[in-house]
C-alpha cells in the first residue's frame, strides 16, 4: 500500500497555487472574492496522511468559490470530508438551501456535490478526508451521497473523535509508522461509532438562528442613522449577499424593513408623548424631516402633524 506524503501549503496572493490546493487536499472549486474579484489572500493549509485517511488543518482569509460541471469531471479522488469549524464564519449554498456555519459546527461534504461557498470571516477547519467505500461502510444514514449537511459537533461520538483529532493534529508529525497506524485504527473505531448515531441536519436551523440575530440586532439599533443593510452585514460577519439570502422569508428587503420599524416606533412616540414631531423623527434615525413626513405619510395615509394634532387641541 503507498502510504501519501505530508504536505504544507503557504499561500500569499496566487490564486492558481490555491485552486491547485483546494484540488488535492479537499475539491476542486473556481475561486472568487466575497464581493468580487479575488485580489489579496492568504492561507496556510496541511495535509497530513493518517491510513486511509487524510487529516487537513487549513486557515484561510475570506473568499468564494464555486463547484459545478467542470470542476466536479476533474475532481482527483472519490472522497467525504468530515469538516470542524474551529474559528470563522462560512456560508454553503446547494440548490435553494443555505448552510451558516460558525466556530463548533461540524460540515459534512461529499466529492459529487455542487454549489458554492462564502468564507465571510477568517476560518480554522479541520477536516478529516476519507475515501467514499469507507464512508459508505463506516457512515450509514450519517453521510448523505451529493451533499452537505452540518450536524452538532456537541453530539457523541462527534466530540471525542474531534477532540481526538486536534491532537493527532500537533503529534502526527513526530509519531512514529506503529503509532501512527495505531492512530488511525482507534480513528476508524470511532467512524464506525459515529455510524451508528442517527444525528440531525441542523443547517436550517443555524440560518434561522441568524436571521432571528439580525432583526433584533435591528430593533436594537433603529435609532442610529447609518443603520442599513452593509451595517447589519458587517455586525454580523456576512456579506451584504448573504444578508439578503437569509432574510429572503421576510415580505418586504430589509431596507424597507428597517424603515417601517423606524415608522412604527415614531408613531408610537407622536400618540404617547408630547415631544415635537422633529425630535421624533430624529430620535429614531431619520436625518430629514420632510423625508421622514413624505414616508410616514405613505405608510400610514396621513402626516405626523395631523396625527398629532387631536391630543393638542
Amino acid at each position: 500500500m503507498t502510504t501519501e506524503a505530508a504536505a504544507r501549503w503557504d499561500v500569499t496572493d496566487d490564486v492558481d497555487v490555491f485552486t491547485d490546493m483546494l484540488r488535492n487536499c479537499y475539491l476542486p472549486f473556481a475561486v472568487t472574492g466575497v464581493d468580487g474579484p479575488l485580489e489579496v489572500f492568504s492561507a496556510t493549509v496541511r495535509e497530513q496522511p493518517l491510513g486511509r485517511l487524510r487529516l487537513v488543518d487549513g486557515v484561510t482569509l475570506p473568499h468564494g468559490g464555486i463547484r459545478k460541471a467542470r470542476q466536479l469531471s476533474t475532481t482527483p479522488r472519490d472522497v467525504v470530508g468530515l469538516q470542524y469549524f474551529a474559528a470563522g464564519r462560512e456560508f454553503v449554498y446547494q440548490d435553494d438551501e443555505v448552510l451558516a456555519l460558525g466556530p463548533g459546527d461540524l460540515m459534512v461534504w461529499d466529492s459529487d456535490v455542487a454549489g458554492a461557498y462564502e468564507i465571510t470571516e477568517t476560518v480554522h477547519k479541520r477536516t478529516l478526508v476519507l475515501p467514499r467505500d469507507m464512508a459508505t461502510a463506516l457512515l450509514p444514514g450519517f453521510h448523505l451521497p451529493a451533499s452537505m449537511r452540518i450536524v452538532p459537533r456537541q453530539a457523541s461520538p462527534v466530540k471525542p473523535l474531534f477532540d481526538l483529532l486536534a491532537v493527532l493534529s500537533g503529534t502526527l508529525a513526530a509519531m512514529s509508522q506503529e503509532a501512527t497506524e495505531k492512530a488511525a485504527v482507534l480513528v476508524v473505531q470511532m467512524l464506525a461509532d459515529i455510524g451508528g448515531s442517527v444525528l440531525p441536519d441542523v443547517g436550517r436551523r443555524h440560518v434561522g438562528e441568524l436571521r432571528e440575530r439580525v432583526l433584533w440586532y435591528v430593533e436594537q439599533n433603529l435609532a442610529d442613522p447609518t443603520l442599513n443593510p452593509a451595517t447589519v452585514a458587517a455586525a454580523h460577519y456576512v456579506s451584504v449577499r448573504t444578508l439578503y439570502h437569509v432574510m429572503e422569508t421576510l415580505d418586504v428587503p430589509l431596507a424597507s424593513h428597517i424603515r417601517s420599524r423606524r415608522l412604527a416606533r415614531c408613531y408610537a412616540d407622536l400618540v404617547s408623548t408630547g415631544d415635537s414631531v422633529g425630535d421624533i423623527a430624529t430620535r429614531w434615525g431619520f436625518v430629514s424631516l420632510p423625508h421622514f413626513s413624505r414616508a410616514f405619510t405613505k405608510q400610514y395615509g396621513i402626516p405626523p402633524s395631523r396625527l398629532r394634532r387631536p391630543q393638542s387641541g
